[in-house]
């Protein structure tokens, strides 16, 4: 199976422009809505998300040398991944300040970051719906 040509052409043009857009996928009946980004700010972004995260994770010393030996590991995959992106043709979608709605439930959730692979989007639509993220956090928050 192979990625719909037209939003092939707009990831590969934020990968080397990293200007993004406002987009929402399908995927076998998913919704997923976000801002597109390019491979190299999700590869940051992600790195990122271990260091914030590392003193909520573990309070045991062993536990903690551990941690640090798999995000060492773990930073050092991302770096090599983030210097091999291919500006040919791309094969992920990756978006930041998701929401996912999925297929039979009326509650969305809401997460950072977010990647697929091209070829599983079934449709895609650009530009800000009238319920924007920022909505549905609001709505998210008060239930």
């Amino acid at each position: 199976m192979t990625a719909d040509q037209v939003l092939e052409s707009l990831v590969l043009d934020v990968e080397k422009t990293g200007a993004g857009y406002s987009i929402t996928v399908c995927l076998n009946g998913l919704i997923v809505r976000g801002e597109l980004i390019r491979s190299k700010r999700y590869y940051d972004l992600m790195s990122r998300i271990f260091d914030s995260d590392m003193e909520i994770m573990t309070k045991d010393q062993s536990d903690i040398d551990k941690l640090h030996a798999f995000l060492d590991n773990y930073r050092q995959f991302i770096q090599r991944m983030s210097e091999h992106i291919g500006l040919d043709k791309p094969k992920y979608i990756h978006l930041d300040n998701v929401v996912i709605y999925p297929s039979g439930s009326s509650t969305p959730f809401v997460t950072g970051l977010w990647r697929g692979k091209l070829s599983s989007v079934d449709g895609f639509s650009l530009g800000v719906s009238p319920h924007d993220t920022k909505d549905v956090n609001d709505q998210h928050s008060q239930s």
